[in-house]
């Protein structure tokens, strides 16, 4: 996969989640808890490579924005800004149970809120934002969580998909070493879901593109009992052209191998 480090921006990545909550810490907060504490390390990470590909007066001109939006008035409570820098409260110790609202509806309002300010980025750059997205998320996010946590992840995933489903990246990258650990019953359910959210995406004719370069053929019959006929090398092969189909077609890849079990190596 393509580095962060390797386009010289090594140092910002490093700094990303300093303050973050160690790993027994997270182990030992309840499932709801974990997944609230995760969706806002995930938008701290995209305040911080947002500053990293754009500006920190970007960053702060789209927030200074979205603070007046009264929708999002109890999630900015979380939300903190010194010195034009804005920053998301990611201490474990402060992700309090609520009597009022679900998490489910908490972590709907955070990747809400993700995707609002994504789409207010420059769209010339969405690519090299989320190539920096998806590494950093890979690096530092990923690791620390477990697959349950990633629940309704997806949905920001397939969002910024959608936004640069029609992009490519200008540099010729191309993410050549897209690598999972499991067993084949998990990698043939997540070609499952990449089949069809390539078809709702992209259209049937990406499918066939991507099964030629595979080595197999789906015909029509996308079936999950047709792709239990493949190969784990035919398997791999077709998720690692997924990834290639767009900037974040990646993020949709981990995302959802995640929540299968499937690791990331």
């Amino acid at each position: 996969m393509a580095k962060l480090d390797n386009l010289g921006e090594k140092k910002g990545s490093i700094k990303l989640l300093q303050n973050a909550s160690d790993q027994e810490t997270i182990d030992a907060l309840s499932g709801e808890s974990r997944r609230i504490l995760m969706v806002r390390e995930a938008f701290e990470i995209i305040l911080r490579v947002a500053e990293m590909v754009y500006s920190s007066d970007i960053v702060d001109n789209i927030m200074t924005k979205l603070a007046e939006d009264p929708e999002l008035e109890l999630i900015l409570e979380h939300i903190q800004c010194k010195n034009n820098q804005w920053s998301v409260c990611i201490d474990a110790s402060k992700i309090y149970p609520t009597q009022t609202t679900s998490v489910h509806w908490v972590f709907g309002e955070w990747t809400k809120l993700m995707a609002r300010f994504v789409m207010k980025l420059d769209n010339e750059d969405l690519p090299r934002f989320s190539l920096h997205l998806v590494n950093n998320y890979n690096q530092v996010l990923f690791p620390r969580y477990s697959s349950k946590d990633f629940i309704g992840f997806e949905e920001f995933a397939f969002w910024l998909e959608l936004m640069t489903q029609d992009k490519k990246f200008q540099d010729g990258t191309f993410f050549d070493c897209v690598k999972l650990s499991g067993d084949k019953h998990e990698l043939i359910g997540l070609v499952y879901r990449l089949v069809l959210r390539a078809i709702s995406t992209y259209g049937p004719t990406s499918v066939a593109g991507l099964c030629a370069c595979s080595s197999f053929s789906l015909g029509n019959d996308y079936s999950i009992e047709n792709i239990q006929r493949l190969d784990e090398v035919q398997l791999n092969r077709f998720i690692e052209g997924y990834a290639n189909l767009s900037p974040a077609a990646c993020l949709t890849v981990i995302v959802l191998g995640r929540q299968l079990g499937l690791q990331i190596i």
